[in-house]
Parts: C-alpha cells; sequence; structure tokens
C-alpha cells in the first residue's frame, strides 16, 4: 500500500461528476450483483500506486471488487499517478468496482508522523473527499503509518497524528481507518483513535502475529508488489467478520463484501508455521530449494492444491503455482498467524 520509494517494509520481499453516483458500503442481507456467489478464492481488495484504469478488464477478470486508491496533498516525482484523480473514481465505479481510500504523503517518514502534520493530512484528506471526490458519508479514509515505530516517543506521536485526524474528522460523517503495523493498530483501537484497521503485510513488524489473531482487522495485506496483467499491485484479503472496510462506489449499490466470498479467500490460504520451511521445485525433500523473502514464519501463502504431505502454493498472490512445500511446515487454516520471533 504504501510510497513506492525506499520503504522498509518493502525489502522484505526484496519491494465525471460524483455526486450522482455517491453511495457507501452496508451489510448486505442478500447476494447483490458484485458477490452473488459462487466465490472463488482470489484476492477481492487490491491497492495500487497507478492509474488502474488502462487495466480495468484484466482487473474484472481477476475477479477483483474493490480497488484501493490514494489521497495525498500534493504531487510525488517518483510516482507521478499515485493520487486518485475525480475521473478515475468516476470511470472505476461506471466499471462495477467500489473504491477504498488511504492518505500517505511520505507516511513512512517517520519524523512525518506527528500532531501537526496529521491536522495538516486530515484537513487536507476531508475536503479532497467531500468537494473534489464527493465521496459519500460513512465511508472511510484510512491514514498509512508505514514504520514499524513502537518505542514509546513514536506511539505518542502517532497518538497525537491520530488526535487531530479525529479532529479534523469531527461532524465530516466520515470513518478514519489506520494502516499500520499490529502493535500500532491496537493501541489507535485501544485510545479510540481508529473506526477501521488494515493489516500491513510484514511478518516482522511488531505485534503482527497478535494483531491478526485478536481478528478486529478489516483488512490484511497478504501480498505485495505482485500484478495483475501489467498493473503492479499489493493484495489484501477482507475479515469474513465485516462486509464494510469503508469501501464506496454508485449510489443505491451495495458494495458490503459477502462473508462466503471473503471466506473462500481465506480458506485458501495459510501461513508459514516454522523458521526454516523450505520452497521446492518440485513435492520431494531433494527437490532444488526457491530462495525468496516470501516465504517466511508468518508469511502468508496460498494452496493450489494438495497430495502426499505436500502443498503446491502461490507465495505473491500471482494466481500461478510457486512451488512446493511441505502441509506439516504451514499453518492447518488461516484463523491465527504464528509469531515471527517466536521460537
Amino acid at each position: 500500500m504504501p510510497d513506492r520509494r525506499k520503504v522498509t517494509r518493502r525489502t522484505l520481499v526484496g519491494a465525471a461528476a460524483l455526486a450522482p453516483l455517491a453511495g457507501c458500503a452496508t451489510t448486505p442481507e442478500g447476494p447483490t450483483a458484485l458477490s452473488s456467489g459462487p466465490f472463488d478464492a482470489n484476492p477481492k481488495v487490491i491497492d495500487a500506486s497507478s492509474d488502474v484504469r488502462p487495466h480495468l478488464a484484466a482487473l474484472k477478470a481477476a475477479g477483483v471488487w474493490t480497488v484501493i486508491r490514494y489521497y495525498a496533498r500534493d504531487l510525488q516525482e517518483i510516482l507521478p499517478e499515485k493520487r486518485l484523480k475525480r475521473e478515475e473514481a468516476a470511470d472505476l465505479i461506471a466499471a462495477g468496482f467500489s473504491i477504498a481510500v488511504v492518505y500517505q504523503y511520505f507516511n513512512n517518514v517517520r519524523e512525518n508522523i506527528n500532531a501537526a502534520r496529521g491536522r495538516q493530512d486530515a484537513d487536507y484528506a476531508v475536503e479532497h473527499a467531500a468537494v473534489v471526490q464527493k465521496q459519500p458519508k460513512g465511508s472511510a479514509i484510512y491514514f498509512g503509518v508505514d514504520g514499524d515505530w513502537a518505542d514509546a516517543a513514536a506511539r505518542a506521536d502517532i497518538a497525537g497524528y491520530f488526535r487531530s485526524v479525529r479532529g479534523a474528522f469531527e461532524g465530516s460523517g466520515y470513518k478514519i481507518g489506520a494502516y499500520g503495523s499490529g502493535a500500532t493498530l491496537a493501541f489507535l483501537e485501544a485510545e479510540g483513535l481508529a473506526d477501521m484497521t488494515w493489516l500491513a503485510y510484514p511478518q516482522g513488524w511488531s505485534g503482527s502475529a497478535a494483531y491478526f489473531n485478536a481478528n478486529n482487522w478489516r483488512l490484511f495485506q497478504s501480498a505485495l508488489e505482485t500484478r495483475i496483467g501489467a498493473l503492479a499491485i499489493d493484495a489484501n484479503i477482507v475479515n469474513p467478520r465485516f462486509a464494510d472496510f469503508g469501501q464506496w462506489g454508485a449510489k443505491g449499490v451495495d458494495y458490503g463484501h459477502r462473508a462466503a466470498a471473503s471466506s473462500a479467500v481465506a480458506g485458501e490460504r495459510r501461513f508459514v508455521a516454522v523458521h526454516g520451511a523450505k520452497l521446492r521445485v518440485a513435492p520431494d525433500e531433494g527437490a532444488a530449494e526457491i530462495a525468496t523473502a516470501r516465504f517466511r514464519k508468518g508469511a502468508c501463502v496460498r494452496i493450489l492444491g494438495t497430495g502426499s504431505g505436500w502443498a503446491a502454493l502461490d507465495v505473491n498472490e500471482s494466481g500461478l503455482r510457486t512451488g512446493y512445500a511441505r502441509l506439516a511446515d504451514l499453518t492447518p487454516d488461516f484463523s491465527r498467524r504464528p509469531d515471527f520471533f517466536a521460537a
């Protein structure tokens, strides 16, 4: 999700008018045009830092329902298409997608997370959402804390940032989302400073396993820097407990992600359970090992098939087989994430 520059978490993997269209997610009572079933196990939510309009057909074919895009108060030279434009949002909605948004403008720089910056960022986000995008009330704007900053000083600054966001959002009708480490999200949730949370990908960030296992996250980032066709994306999984993670789209359309759909996705995911687990080119202990930082304890993988104690795996949400691993080296299901730091 974050800035595609020198981002610490990425070192873990190598890195028309909208007014008449506005409508936010509601908990569905029955099938909708977007989610009538049966459900495949492809990720239903992606985030991207470039204009997705040239890739809408590929996204549809891949089964994507929601596209997460960015708000930012200024352009970033190396990411010229990072900010969601009004026209892009309109085209996404017209094509049947829902949208979720995250504010991020160098939020991977520790010094930028403080109370003053939080107010500046939130003031821009609220005005842009309401005036430019016509984003409906009741939907969410996420704010990124794109670093594993868990010391006392950092925690105080993170709290200050989100207290400023809370102040700026008062009366706006928007919900506050937070993206970050498990420790950051647990803290913000406990302090009442975030309405919705999006758990970042890195296995080694503070509180990653504990917060996943507490099961109150709305979104979990399952893969970084993968692709759908020619589009670079990150993949995300929706918690089956929640239909609504702040997404929005066309007026009158129910964009809630049904529990059955989210469960179908989760049902094919596992975590690497142990340190030293091996990804191999064939289901055989003597087969060559595939070296990748995407396959280590706590990493999310997709099971494409099993047999004779082995699993065929997709380790980067590409939909293609990456290699094979022993079933014994994976968790039995997706309900609990192992702690990367535990023995």
